[in-house]
């Protein structure tokens, strides 16, 4: 893999793993930033970062998905040749269907046509043989003794493909593909990646039933299971707060209470209080930095207004 000064010098734009590489490193750096920012109470700094750490968690989103279709790439010449290799076969195997379905055609009429005689025939017999009893019954006639009537042919006619038919029905269900998560606001790289989980983990835990071929399975194994890491969202990186927003005008009391506090102990701080406090600074910090970006948002549609109201004057 070329170095990145080989690729500035030659023009060749980084792959999606260097950038991901990159933008990992740049989230901790203002993840960390974001901290010291937040409990120095600078909440306009840590306005910014929120905002900055929310702009690289998209990218790293889609970079994750990029990258690991780009590590798919590395089988993908395997693949087409399996493709390629079962896609001959497949057309072999239509082939052979249409005579095979032919042949199976005129036995299944010959025998429609012989069980239909044959069932006709049985009938009559069935007929004739309650006939010679009703009237035994009626006139007290002795039995006659008469050969037994045999199965009827429906009936043999199932115990003697009852197996076949049900072994051919199990045959001749079509597998779905699996589902996957085709979000519209997925990127093609993203759903592309869903696909790739879906089909791994579907032949994963069906291929021995539906008795996969061999290569398919081995090359399945050999890929391994794509890489989908979710950047999970710490508490420093969430941007806004479910909590009541304060007034612009509690501001300075908030934050000079937040980072000198009100009546402090005399006594040393314990571990547990210490980082209580920490906490509760942070906290307080990320409401000023919310209120400083929603005021920036008024501010913005007042000025809006504003313009709106001189355009319709001049």
């Amino acid at each position: 893999m070329a170095s990145d000064e080989v690729k500035q010098a030659t023009g060749e734009a980084p792959t999606a793993q260097e950038q991901l590489v990159r933008c990992s490193a740049e989230l901790q750096q203002a993840a960390a930033e974001l901290a010291a920012a937040e409990l120095s109470g600078d909440f306009r700094r840590t306005a910014v970062l929120e905002d900055e750490i929310g702009v690289l968690h998209r990218l790293i989103e889609k970079l994750t998905a990029k990258a690991a279709v780009e590590a798919a790439t590395e089988a993908q010449g395997d693949a087409v040749a399996l493709r390629e290799r079962l896609a001959r076969e497949y057309g072999a195997a239509l082939a052979a269907l249409a005579p095979n379905l032919d042949h199976a055609r005129r036995a299944t009429a010959a025998a429609a046509a012989a069980a239909h005689a044959c069932t006709t025939t049985w009938a009559a017999a069935a007929r004739l043989l309650y006939e010679v009893r009703i009237l035994e019954m009626r006139f007290a006639i002795g039995e006659m003794a008469l050969d037994a009537l045999p199965t009827s042919p429906v009936a043999a006619l199932v115990v003697l493909f009852g197996d076949e038919i049900e072994r051919a029905a199990r045959l001749s269900i079509r597998q779905p593909l699996p589902a996957h998560d085709s979000t519209a606001s997925n990127s093609p790289e993203q759903t592309a990646v869903y696909k790739m989980i879906a089909a791994h983990e579907a032949v994963s835990t069906l291929g021995a039933d539906l008795k996969l071929s061999s290569e398919l399975l081995a090359l399945f194994a050999k890929a391994g299971m794509p890489e989908r890491k979710r950047i999970q969202r710490s508490d420093p990186a969430v941007i806004g707060t479910s909590e009541p927003r304060p007034s612009p005008l509690d501001v300075p009391g908030i934050l000079q209470g937040a980072i000198v506090g009100v009546n402090p102990s005399p006594l040393p701080l314990t571990p547990e209080a210490k980082a209580e406090r920490e906490e509760n600074i942070k906290r307080a910090t990320r409401r000023n930095a919310q209120v400083l970006r929603a005021a920036s948002e008024d501010e913005k549609i007042e000025a809006a207004l504003t313009n709106g109201k001189r355009g319709m004057r001049g």
